[in-house]
C-alpha cells in the first residue's frame, strides 16, 4: 500500500518537472477562482462550487510577458485510466486552454480571447481525494487548433511539443473528493 502510494507521489511530481523543463524564468502569474472563492494551494474545494467553469485572470509584470501567448491547462494529477491499474497514473485533462494573449485584460474571460481545446470538465473523483492543478504554460509558438484526441495524457513530451508549451510559469491546485 505504501508503495503504491509513493509511486502515486513520484509519478505526480514527474509530472511537474516534465511541463517544467526549461529553466528560463517569467514573471507571469495568475489568479483562479471558483464563484467568489479562491483557488489557493491545496484548498478543499465542493463539488458543487467547481462544477462551473472558473474565472482566471493572469497578471504580466512587464511588456515581454504580455506579448506572449500562454496556456492554461487543469489537470487531476489523482485519476487512472478506466480498466487500467489504480497505480497507473494518467492525468486526465479537466480544462485546456491555448493562444491565450498576454495582454487579456481582467474583464475578459481567458476561454473568450484564447482557443478553448477541451470545454472544461468539474471535477467527479470517484474515490478519495483528488489534486485538480492548473498549469499556466508559455507558448513557444501560436498552435493549432486540434483538441486532444484523449483526455487522459500518457506523454507529457509529445503534449508540449504538439502544442508549443514551454515553461510552466506557475500552478496552483485545489483538492475535491465525493460527497463533498
Amino acid at each position: 500500500m505504501a508503495d503504491a502510494a509513493i509511486s502515486r507521489l513520484v509519478l505526480a511530481h514527474l509530472c511537474i518537472l516534465l511541463v517544467c523543463a526549461n529553466s528560463q524564468t517569467w514573471a507571469m502569474s495568475f489568479s483562479a477562482r471558483y464563484s467568489r472563492v479562491p483557488v489557493v494551494d491545496g484548498v478543499l474545494l465542493p463539488l458543487s462550487l467547481t462544477s462551473q467553469r472558473p474565472s482566471v485572470v493572469l497578471h504580466p509584470s512587464n511588456s515581454q510577458d504580455s506579448r506572449a501567448l500562454y496556456s492554461l491547462l487543469l489537470v487531476d494529477l489523482d485519476s487512472s485510466r478506466p480498466g487500467y491499474p489504480t497505480t497507473d497514473i494518467n492525468p486526465y485533462v479537466h480544462w485546456l486552454v491555448i493562444n491565450i494573449p498576454g495582454s487579456v485584460t481582467s474583464t475578459e474571460e481567458i476561454w473568450q480571447v484564447g482557443s478553448e481545446l477541451e470545454p472544461y470538465v468539474g471535477p467527479a473523483p470517484p474515490t478519495g481525494i483528488h489534486r485538480y492543478v492548473f498549469y499556466l504554460i508559455r507558448q513557444d509558438r501560436v498552435s493549432d487548433d486540434h483538441p486532444l484526441a484523449d483526455r487522459y495524457l500518457t506523454s507529457l513530451k509529445d503534449f508540449r511539443k504538439r502544442y508549443g508549451l514551454n515553461v510552466a510559469l506557475e500552478s496552483t491546485y485545489f483538492r475535491a473528493r465525493p460527497g463533498y
